[in-house]
């Protein structure tokens, strides 16, 4: 598979990317001999770019910090893309002042102390939430 952008890499998921650190995907892809990716996108654009290098039934699981994960002994079957380090942008909305732009990969604490900062009400109950902006959806 083709490097699109920052990082790829290969068996190295559980034990440093969840907050738990239980071990579940790299002795499951030790033991089919089948190496499963991990990527670390750039950016946005390069996160589009990956996305469309896959083949369309490729399963995927997106991962922001690895707050509340565990990962079964089985593994998982698929791409893994961690946003946390590269999907960062946080900023008013372009269309109007109340709103909020945040991409996948931002703390909720954060986004909470923007908004807060901002004079922005309705973000305050993110701010007790681990994880990203985009472990919010499902």
């Amino acid at each position: 598979m083709k490097v699109v952008g920052d990082e790829m890499r290969q068996s190295r998921f559980a034990r440093r990317n969840e907050t738990q650190r239980v071990d579940g995907l790299p002795r499951e892809l030790a033991r089919r001999r089948r190496r499963r990716p991990c990527y670390f996108p750039a950016d946005l654009a390069d996160l589009r770019e990956f996305l469309r290098a896959l083949p369309a039934a490729e399963p995927l699981y997106f991962v922001g910090l690895g707050s509340n994960l565990l990962v079964r002994d089985g593994g998982l079957r698929g791409t893994v893309i961690f946003t946390h380090r590269a999907l960062q942008h946080l900023r008013i909305a372009d269309h109007g002042r109340d709103e909020v732009y945040a991409e996948a990969g931002v703390a909720s604490p954060k986004v909470a102390r923007f908004a807060a900062l901002h004079d922005l009400a309705g973000a305050e109950f993110l701010a007790g939430i681990p994880g990203t902006v985009g472990g919010h959806w499902r």
